[in-house]
């Protein structure tokens, strides 16, 4: 009998999650390669999260479109000159390339949809592959993302921008919930000579190593990349002007940063509100007595009423203990044991995933028992998630404790300069790691680098 499982922080490593993952039938890599192909239990996961953005974005004034994949490489050409080193990492093949981003393709079509101020705003999202080489590779790189959203809208001004950036963060922050993955938010220092926006704000999760892993990008991008593609119109009096563009992104990634906190040393431990099957059906029944066939088949009525997804599992050649692990290494959040015991007792025992507790109650309550599980499940694995974020986290007054604190496997928290010489020399300073973003606090407090007064906090951690 397994012990009842407390931890707030899991202990897996990345390379064993990964191996849960695919023994999960959830995702396969490709040999020799980052790419992921999604196996049907991870689609079943996918497919309603795919239908939850299709409901969300349109109350945002998003459209859904499929853009091309290919791009003209005369496209990547005017960014280079204009922007920076734009096509790094890009697959091209003569004239065309693999789009590494949505700019690239949805730009110029944007530049033939408007021409007058009553064509604007313009809002489409995509649910897509993007293409791009990376040096690391693994399951949480965008390398080759079979799954990305994307977000891009066009305006007349850079009040409707500034607008349309905050709902932007309000989509986010409803897709990390579905999730249940609490996040660092953060705008990010932009200090390039050409940068891609004038706003960039940032959403960090904490994995268990103590790394910091991007979750959703929200940019402000005003006129900086129609300018490079001549977007423009003219407003009502006849006077041209370029239009003033948001951007914003994901992909399958806080999917799989919230299923690895939230692993442990038997599997997964999925969400009831994601999970594909809420409630396992075991039959142990392996001298096949019809007594105890009529009593699952009885339950399984009972939870069809419920309108609760469930499996059934009724293999008789493969040995209860297997049976068992391979539905706990798969996350499904409750197991119901049907066999002698139960017939003979007239009490049903429930299992939990998020914690291995055991409860016992009788057939007639299963319609009240099993939903306020479930909610009891959801409610104690979005508290493991909030308490591995919190609990990642340090207050750091100086660079020592700054590197103590990612020796530890933390993410620093600090106050700082929002300035390019405070940012840049603390982290000169402490050569390792980087500084995320920073947010603006009400209240005074003490730079860590310069030691003068600032009112902004940050974060600092070592990226993925």
């Amino acid at each position: 009998m397994k012990t009842l499982i407390n931890e707030s922080f899991s202990l897996i490593d990345k390379q064993k999650f990964e191996e849960f993952l695919l023994s999960a039938g959830i995702l396969y890599r490709y040999p020799g390669s980052s790419a992921l192909t999604w196996r049907p239990y991870g689609l079943l996961i996918l497919n309603p999260f795919s239908n939850f953005l299709r409901n969300l974005f349109p109350k945002f004034g998003y459209q859904e479109h499929v853009f091309p994949l290919l791009a003209n490489v005369e496209d990547f050409y005017k960014l280079n000159q204009e922007i920076y080193e734009f096509d790094k990492g890009v697959f091209k093949f003569n004239k065309l390339a693999l789009r590494p981003s949505g700019e690239i393709v949805i730009y110029p079509i944007f530049k033939d949809w408007i021409h007058t101020i009553n064509d604007l705003p313009i809002k489409v999202f995509q649910i897509g592959q993007m293409f791009r080489k990376g040096r690391k590779s693994g399951i949480f790189r965008n390398n080759e993302a079979n799954f990305f959203i994307e977000g891009h809208s066009a305006h007349s001004s850079r009040r409707e921008v500034d607008a349309q950036v905050s709902n932007n963060g309000i989509i986010i922050d409803q897709v990390l919930d579905y999730f249940g993955l609490p996040v660092i938010r953060s705008e990010r220092p932009i200090w390039t000579n050409k940068p891609v926006a004038e706003n960039n704000f940032g959403y960090d999760a904490i994995l268990p190593n103590g790394e910091a892993a991007l979750a959703a990008s929200n940019y402000a991008q005003m006129q900086i990349f129609s300018k490079v593609f001549k977007i423009g119109f003219y407003d009502n009096d006849g006077n041209y002007d370029y239009t003033y563009q948001s951007t914003f992104g994901f992909s399958f990634r806080p999917f799989l940063f919230s299923l690895w906190i939230l692993s442990d040393a038997y599997g997964l431990r999925l969400l009831p509100s994601i999970a594909p099957n809420k409630v396992v059906i075991l039959e142990v029944n392996p001298k096949r007595n019809q007594n105890i066939s009529n009593l699952v088949n009885h339950v399984k009525k009972k939870v069809d009423q419920l309108g609760i997804e469930y499996a059934y599992d009724c293999d008789p050649s493969s040995p209860i203990n297997k049976r068992r692990a391979k539905w706990e290494m798969m996350g499904t959040p409750l197991r119901l044991e049907i066999g002698a015991r139960e017939l003979n007792s007239g009490k049903l025992m429930v299992k939990r995933r998020d914690n291995f507790g055991a409860i016992d109650f009788d057939l007639q309550n299963l319609q009240e028992v099993i939903p306020s599980l479930l909610g009891e499940v959801e409610k104690n694995l979005r508290r493991k998630l909030m308490d591995n974020f919190l609990g990642s986290q340090v207050l750091a007054t100086t660079s020592l404790e700054i590197i103590q604190a990612l020796t530890s496997k933390k993410v620093a928290k600090l106050f700082i300069c929002y300035s390019h010489d405070c940012i840049n020399g603390l982290q000169k300073l402490v050569n390792k790691g980087e500084l995320l973003g920073v947010s603006k606090i009400g209240h005074e407090e003490k730079c860590v680098f310069c030691n003068h007064p600032t009112y902004y906090e940050g974060w600092y951690a070592r990226r993925i």
